[in-house]
């Protein structure tokens, strides 16, 4: 039998394990691990001849070890926040109350939106004719992508790319879609669910993520999915109460996003202007579970050290410290390509890889047991079991950082959240999130003055 069946029925005996721990919360962080975790050692099976998988029993060993760890940490925090805090009237049914921004906050908003894309499109024609690419159709944003996967692998950069002041204005953009987003989901429990607002916020929305079909980016659109998803599950919880259990349900629509999301996926590539020779399963079964035997592989191939401490877990902090001053080697945050079969190879390894490769495996270990106290810190002890006026701004940032535990089992996204760039998007998140739900436009005698 092929050692790889080992891991997805000790990803399954954890699942259980992680899901009455958690106290049946089918969306807990160490839950959602364990889940995607089963979804990519299954595309991983469907793939064994395919990639010639012959699985190590020490690669086994240390995924399934590693979850464990997330697991037990994520619990440690959960008991210690039962203890210490008096909890009934937080798990209870919470009335959940329309969050109001006026029209004309909205309808600036949108003018900016529609300013910062058309710049950002008379910039994506500038760069892609400057490589000598053709500019016409939608095929203009998959050849900027090139460009920009390109960049990231050399030095060299023969035409300027975008500049400070448009970079700031696309993250407040993106800012503005996911406080738009959260909007939304609180308005539909809250029965708010018609009206100029909820137009004008989807407009908003739309705009975020076009920016990110502009940039041929489906990485950053499965973000703000996976954002919508747990805020949309926090809210739910937040109004039936944390005692009823969900896990049909959202098992359920789950399957059906799946059903419908995998087609979305694929299709998507070519509204990007990109393409691919594989077709639907194959294509998905690559995304999803190559991480699961690129790991593998690395486990018994690799024989490199670090240069530097954390070069592949630290990436965002090494480029920040490169930044005030310090003189540190920064390794491309895109780590070397393995081949799995005569269509594929690729580069993503699951959470386990970089902190395996940088610290070794009792670094592995402290560095999970970390993310998981962070993410339980923040969900247990910020959310779940408390309600007070800061926690629609814990919804927010839980809602920012969730991608980093959905893609667990592909990639380890730590050099991308531990940044400048992570500080500066929730740093406009919260700021614009203030600004519509606070600031106030009062007309008097043809005057319009903005007051707090």
């Amino acid at each position: 039998m092929n050692i790889i069946y080992i891991l997805l029925a000790l990803s399954i005996l954890l699942f259980i394990f992680a899901y009455y721990l958690s106290g049946r919360d089918i969306l807990s962080p160490s839950v959602v691990m364990c889940i995607m975790f089963i979804i990519s050692t299954m595309f991983a099976i469907m793939n064994i001849e395919n990639w010639n998988i012959h699985y190590a029993l020490n690669s086994v060993i240390i995924l399934a070890g590693g979850m464990l760890v997330f697991i037990i940490a994520e619990a440690s925090i959960h008991m210690m926040v039962l203890q210490r805090r008096f909890i009934h009237d937080c798990t209870n049914k919470i009335d959940i109350e329309p969050i109001t921004v006026q029209v004309p906050i909205l309808l600036i908003t949108c003018i900016f939106d529609l300013i910062t894309l058309a710049w950002f499109y008379l910039e994506i024609k500038r760069i892609v004719k400057g490589y000598g690419y053709n500019t016409a159709g939608v095929g203009v944003f998959g050849r900027y992508r090139t460009i920009l996967t390109s960049l990231a692998q050399r030095s060299d950069s023969t035409v300027p790319l975008t500049g400070f002041i448009l970079n700031q204005m696309i993250k407040l953009l993106h800012a503005m879609g996911y406080v738009s987003l959260y909007i939304l989901i609180n308005n539909w429990f809250a029965n708010r669910k018609k009206g100029t607002h909820y137009i004008l916020h989807s407009f908003i929305l739309f705009m975020h993520i076009f920016s990110y079909i502009m940039e041929g980016s489906r990485a950053n659109i499965l973000q703000i999915a996976s954002a919508g998803l747990i805020q949309w599950y926090i809210i739910w919880h937040r109004k039936v109460g944390w005692k009823k259990i969900l896990t049909v349900r959202v098992i359920a629509i789950g399957l059906i996003g799946i059903l419908f999301g995998m087609p979305i996926f694929y299709k998507s590539l070519s509204w990007m202007g990109r393409a691919t020779n594989k077709n639907l399963i194959r294509y998905i079964g690559f995304y999803a579970g190559g991480s699961i035997q690129l790991f593998n592989l690395y486990v018994q191939n690799d024989t490199s050290t670090p240069k530097v401490f954390g070069e592949e877990t630290l990436g965002g902090i090494l480029k920040a410290l490169n930044k005030i001053g310090f003189k540190i080697e920064i390794r491309n945050m895109n780590l070397d390509m393995i081949q799995l079969d005569e269509l594929s190879r690729g580069n993503v390894y699951t959470f386990f890889r970089r902190p395996l490769h940088d610290f070794g495996m009792i670094g592995m270990i402290i560095f999970t047991i970390l993310v998981s106290w962070l993410f339980a810190w923040i969900y247990y002890g910020k959310i779940k079991y408390k309600n007070n006026s800061h926690t629609p701004y814990w919804i927010l940032l839980y809602g920012y950082m969730f991608y980093w535990i959905v893609m667990m089992s592909i990639d380890q996204y730590s050099h991308s959240y531990l940044s400048l760039t992570t500080i500066v998007q929730i740093g406009l998140i919260f700021f614009w999130y203030v600004f519509v739900t606070h600031f106030k436009f009062k007309f008097y005698n043809k005057r319009i003055i903005l007051q707090i």
